[in-house]
């Protein structure tokens, strides 16, 4: 994928706390506190020293069932790695759900996925992520410096409609490193493949950096829960989940335009660009009615400010 784009040239823009180079060391340091956090408490659980912050520690009514997983990554990843082993993901799987709800230990309510185990289905994909992940490291390098230390697994998921794979991909604090995406629904063959996917890892990112954020502050001082239009859903959400979709667009939005702007494919620039006029779109009416509706601490002040600078100056993050 590097013959298709040129190398990213930052460029000087406001951006302070939630996008951006200069927000990756405090964001990086908040990440680190979090999972410091859970590591201690595991350590602590378990009676163990010797072991280093995995997301699976962060599950914490499961984490005798995830206890195997934990003991069995010796090696910590240096790159967003997909879980792609058979025994791995049956082990997740069967920790994760209950009687009703496939992944009942990570999200409170039933979305409709399920963690994916048949591996066959995977071949090629884990080269693919790496493929990805490099690419936005390209076009966007504070975005792969955020995911690098951030982010350490894909979780394999399906979900079906009527039979049918249909994309779908989430983030959560409940198990904070790891993000779960479908691959039922892609096509490894054509180069698109690629972008769809960096631009998902920047979506589940910027899940990432809220969820960090959350972790020392409120951001909304109103009803979390209010409802809000969604940019992603493009429906009423409570207020909070909103204020997510909002951050996803955000970074979907910076890494599109960062990927058109400096891809070399004349096709595959006019489709971000149909995919870039979407975003800001949605963007704009969703941070409409998020400022209208909602009320903000001082950080989430600043980072109303970063996302609306998502629309002001989208490619010179």
């Amino acid at each position: 994928m590097r013959l298709y784009f040129e190398n990213a040239v930052d460029a000087n823009v406001s951006y302070r706390w939630a996008l951006g180079s200069a927000s990756v060391r405090r964001i990086a340091a908040i990440a680190d506190r979090f999972r410091q956090l859970l590591l201690d408490e595991y350590r602590r659980e378990r009676n163990v020293q010797e072991c280093r912050y995995l997301p699976w520690m962060a599950v914490r009514s499961r984490r005798d069932a995830l206890s195997p997983l934990i003991t069995r990554t010796c090696v910590l990843p240096n790159a967003l790695r997909l879980v792609d082993n058979a025994h791995n993901l049956e082990l997740l799987a069967d920790a994760l759900r209950d009687k009703e709800h496939a992944v009942a230990a990570i999200v409170p309510q039933d979305i409709g996925v399920e963690v994916l185990t048949d591996t066959s289905l995977l071949a090629g994909w884990a080269e693919k992520l790496q493929e990805a992940e490099a690419t936005l490291n390209l076009v966007v390098p504070w975005m792969g410096a955020l995911c690098r230390h951030i982010l350490q697994f894909v979780v394999p998921i399906r979900h079906q409609l009527d039979g049918h794979p249909k994309k779908r991909g989430f983030s959560t604090p409940l198990c904070y490193g790891a993000i779960f995406l479908t691959f039922e629904d892609r096509i490894q063959s054509e180069p698109w493949s690629v972008i769809e996917l960096a631009i998902d890892l920047a979506h589940e990112l910027g899940h990432h950096v809220l969820h960090t954020y959350q972790t020392a502050d409120r951001i909304i001082s109103s009803d979390l829960t209010a409802p809000v239009y969604s940019g992603i859903k493009r429906t009423t959400r409570p207020a909070i989940m909103s204020l997510h979709a909002s951050m996803a667009l955000a970074y979907m939005l910076i890494a599109a335009c960062c990927l058109q702007k400096r891809c070399l494919d004349r096709l595959m620039s006019a489709r971000l660009s149909k995919i870039i006029e979407d975003y800001a779109t949605q963007q704009y009416h969703a941070l409409s009615e998020i400022r209208a509706h909602c009320t903000f601490t001082a950080l989430g002040k600043h980072i109303l400010h970063d996302l609306q600078e998502t629309l002001e100056r989208p490619s010179g993050a």
